[in-house]
């Protein structure tokens, strides 16, 4: 398995090797070899002289296609390279699943064995090395391609599998410093592999196509947005996108670096956190028997103190809004942006923002975290709805059925008033609205308490009005009275009291029964305090009398100062305490009242579209900032901003050799590029 089973020179520098399980190609150069191209002949097999079959070879210069037939399906795959600058793309993404490849087979016994020798060892290393490099030389030179290239094929998916922590960890935070490129026949052939990307790719949305229209040698604005990963809702293939693989991982680092990617992106633009909303329930699902429980609550805590929950400013200024009051004292004002058009029979009462509160807005950067996008049946006629809620309960549905992602939050986080999502502004905020949009079921609710109240009563009174026309009454009280006294609060009249010493009786006391020393907190105070002192009078000698008292009133005021510090720590904790019980209450009632079924937030259809005359996508959720309301806030988020969401987790690993990720510019260019 050392010598390949094929080899030939595509030119008097390029050689091609066929292995048992890649196809490489090497470029000699000034006594230094550079992979130009690996692929992985059968993806879904690691032994491939066993389960593959080479057909066909052709090559010419600088070109090669390989047709490989799998013994296990029987498929035929071919394998083509040439001097293109479209192949580029094609060698990239093989460089990713090799990757993986070579990841896997490291972990196997088999292979481990032999690569215990210190020669093979070094020599898969080199491998592993030169194939990392094609994938960072293609970022430097073509980072909007990446991007795309990403979105379409999933490399980031296949990194995470190929545990390329240092590559990933590139990727994300060192993007900046090499995305900038100055040289002219770089960017013209940027935009030319651009634009043939985009045409090649099938089923591309037209966001994309009208994004590459607008791209010309004049107008780089992409090229300015240095960001080589962005987040997908659904990844291409319909499978999980990255943030989702990288939660269902083993390994907690990668979600700690896209969570940490993406909440320091949201303070810019809100739509970095459009996956996170999906993943916050689920990492507050996880339970403490699983092994990254830890990692997960200490990852939820430091996202709850990102900048973007509190510092997310208005981005839409321009639509009209629905202004939501605070709840409760010291609460959140929240806004609704209404992002769609307004019927003309609208009842709803909307209005643009004025000037003055616009600077002090701030959004919640979770896109449709309180909103229900798969809408249930419509609910039945309000008046119908109403009296079947009098006599017939509602019935609950399984809380898998309410797709919201608030929800599922709230059912796990219960009591623990410690958690930060009590104290994170954009939480309290999409409370507010929840609470405001579930206040019309509290009403029928109290219509219904009532009327069984008054229910019971006339029933009651009936009960025993007809005890009273019988008779029967007077025979139940005298029972009462003579049995059971105490239970209606009867007692006898004491004028005789016995004070006892052990089993002998010391004291016959009669009269009124003595006054307690303790019945308010004045009196208490003085009696303990008279235990250990001796009375004044006793002295006989005014001076120590005058120095008594003045010594007494020192201790008290020392005392009192003592008190009143600890008092305004506890009441300052309580006010905390008291603000997280009541919004905790709130998320209870919430909670039961969104899983009813057809209920305003299980449906989807609330007071809010019955005044809109139509649904009200509730997209957005605005709040304005109360500097006195979220300075607490402000103040915990300082203390953990220079510590990365995923820290913890990475002092977890194994220490890696650190690897070059910036790679000279006379080194970027590829035998594959045509000649300009």
């Amino acid at each position: 398995k050392i010598n390949p089973l094929y080899s030939a020179y595509l030119d008097k520098n390029v050689l091609l090797l066929i292995g048992c399980h890649t196809v490489q190609v090497w470029h000699d150069q000034d006594e230094k070899k550079t992979l130009e191209f690996i692929s992985v002949i059968d993806k879904s097999k690691h032994r491939g002289d066993d389960r593959t079959n080479i057909k066909k070879v052709e090559y010419g210069i600088r070109k090669f296609k390989l047709e490989v037939q799998s013994k296990d399906s029987g498929s035929i795959e071919s394998i083509e390279m040439e001097a293109d600058d479209d192949y580029l793309v094609y060698a990239v993404k093989e460089a990713c699943e090799s990757l993986k490849f070579l990841y896997q087979i490291y972990k196997e016994s088999e292979y481990a064995i032999s690569l215990s020798n210190e020669d093979q060892h070094i020599k898969f290393k080199e491998i592993v090395e030169q194939t990392r490099n094609i994938i960072i030389r293609f970022i430097q030179l073509y980072p909007i391609v990446w991007r795309l290239l990403d979105i379409r094929f999933g490399l980031l998916n296949l990194l995470i599998e190929a545990r390329e922590y240092q590559l990933i960890k590139y990727i994300l935070f060192n993007e900046e410093k090499d995305i900038d490129n100055d040289d002219d026949l770089e960017k013209k052939r940027l935009f030319k592999m651009l634009d043939d990307i985009v045409s090649k790719l099938e089923n591309l949305s037209q966001d994309i196509e009208g994004i590459m229209e607008d791209i010309t040698p004049d107008q780089e604005r992409l090229l300015h947005e240095k960001s080589l990963h962005m987040p997908q809702y659904k990844s291409w293939e319909g499978e999980d996108n990255v943030i989702g693989k990288s939660l269902s991982d083993d390994d907690p680092v990668f979600l700690g670096y896209f969570l940490e990617y993406y909440s320091n992106k949201a303070v810019k633009e809100i739509g970095w956190m459009i996956t996170v909303s999906e993943i916050i329930p689920k990492m507050y699902a996880y339970n403490k028997e699983d092994k990254n429980y830890e990692f997960y609550r200490s990852y939820i805590r430091l996202l709850f103190f990102k900048r973007c929950f509190c510092e997310k400013e208005l981005d839409i200024p321009f639509f009209e809004f629905l202004e939501i009051p605070p709840s409760i004292d010291g609460a959140l004002e929240v806004f609704i942006p209404v992002t769609q058009f307004i019927p003309q029979d609208s009842n709803l009462k909307i209005n643009m923002l004025s000037g003055v509160k616009i600077p002090d807005i701030q959004m919640v950067p979770l896109i449709y975290f309180a909103t229900n996008k798969l809408l249930q049946e419509k609910r039945e006629n309000k008046y119908m709805s109403f009296l079947k809620s009098i006599f017939y309960p509602g019935n609950y549905v399984p809380l898998e059925e309410c797709h919201i992602p608030f929800l599922h939050v709230i059912n796990k986080v219960e009591d623990n008033l410690n958690d930060p999502f009590y104290c994170n502004p954009s939480m309290e905020a999409i409370i507010n609205f929840m609470w405001d949009s579930s206040k019309s079921r509290w009403h029928q609710i109290s219509f219904n308490f009532l009327m069984h109240f008054l229910s019971y009563s006339i029933i009651s009174w009936m009960f025993i009005a007809h005890i009273e026309v019988t008779g029967e009454f007077q025979h139940i009280l005298v029972f009462i009275f003579l049995g059971y006294a105490s239970y209606i609060g009867l007692s006898q009249s004491l004028t005789t009291y016995e004070v006892s010493n052990d089993s002998e009786v010391a004291y016959i006391m009669t009269g009124k029964e003595p006054e307690n020393s303790f019945s308010n907190l004045f009196n208490a105070i003085f009696a303990a305090y008279n235990w250990d002192s001796i009375a004044l009078d006793t002295w006989g000698f005014w001076p120590l009398i005058i120095i008594n008292v003045i010594g007494s009133i020192v201790i008290v005021l020392i005392l009192q100062n003592i008190i009143i510090s600890f008092m305004s720590v506890a009441l300052e904790d309580a006010d905390n305490f008291g603000k997280r019980a009541v919004l905790n209450f709130q998320c209870k009632l919430i909670y039961y009242h969104a899983v009813l079924k057809n209920s305003a937030l299980a449906s989807g259809y609330n007071d809010f579209h019955s005044k809109f005359k139509d649904k009200l996508e509730v997209k957005y959720i605005c709040f304005y900032n109360d500097q006195s309301i979220t300075n607490a806030w402000r103040d915990e988020s300082k203390k953990w901003e220079t510590f990365p969401i995923y820290l913890n987790a990475e002092k977890q690993m194994q220490t890696e050799e650190e690897s070059e990720f910036f790679i000279k510019k006379d080194d970027l260019k590829f035998i594959w590029w045509t000649s300009t």
